[in-house]
């Protein structure tokens, strides 16, 4: 699951994670644009300086988190941020060690994790108010993030490019290559801009022509452009007024 809102609320987010035993978030800084753009002089008080915190945790619990950092962010407000789901096919969670010979041949958390796997979700660990307190929200679906990786600097030209053929937002944050050899650091600066957009897959195809066309899978930006399905997403969004 990640999360993106506003720089100096990452904390808040994260926290909910850690105190609901879900997993461990990491946050990055990055610079949000093209949502904000949108929203007149509201956008005056929202700055651009985005926190994305990112959490890798089991399938079961990932609806109640969800749900928990919508309510933290304030995600229903307009220029908040955005929540979104995607799928890890392996990884592993739990990386507690421990010195001492297990008694039991199952500890508590496997045989929760397997009572949900045969249950089919966590449906029957929640007391009656929490189910009664589940709200029920409008989710996006049929989505895909669009992470777009490219030379330092050019980030947010190309970002502005997917934005102007169907991306309607970007979050650009920094990274670096690592290389295996110090002449690639030499013939390559390490430096990268790496740039997350949530999108449609019909826009897919001409986003990445577009950044072609524009020479962004160059030599000078050399960028590299990927996707990934997102499961659903929840952001706000204005209703829509009906004229008579």
């Amino acid at each position: 699951i990640a999360c993106v809102v506003q720089r100096g609320e990452g904390d808040a987010v994260a926290r909910v994670s850690l105190k609901a035993g879900a997993s461990v978030p990491v946050t990055t800084y990055g610079i949000g644009g093209g949502v904000r753009d949108k929203l007149g002089l509201l956008r005056i008080t929202i700055p651009p300086e985005k926190e994305v915190i990112d959490l890798v945790m089991s399938k079961y619990d990932i609806d109640s988190v969800m749900e928990m950092f919508i309510s933290e962010a304030k995600l229903d407000a307009p220029g908040r941020g955005i929540a979104y789901i995607h799928p890890i096919r392996k990884g592993t969670v739990n990386t507690r060690i421990s010195r001492k010979r297990a008694e039991q041949a199952a500890n508590m958390e496997q045989m929760i994790s397997a009572i949900d796997s045969i249950v089919g979700g966590v449906e029957w660990r929640k007391t009656r108010l929490e189910q009664e307190n589940t709200r029920t929200r409008t989710f996006l679906t049929d989505l895909v993030e669009l992470i777009l990786v490219c030379s330092d600097g050019f980030g947010k030209k190309l970002s502005k490019i997917a934005m102007e053929n169907g991306a309607s937002g970007a979050t650009i944050c920094k990274t670096r290559y690592i290389y295996t050899s110090e002449e690639d650091y030499d013939r390559n600066p390490p430096r990268r801009d790496i740039s997350k957009m949530i999108v449609s897959p019909s826009a897919v195809p001409k986003i990445t022509r577009a950044i072609e066309e524009a020479g962004g899978f160059g030599d000078e930006a050399q960028a590299l452009l990927y996707s990934h399905p997102v499961l659903k997403a929840y952001t706000y969004r204005a209703k829509e007024v009906k004229r008579t």
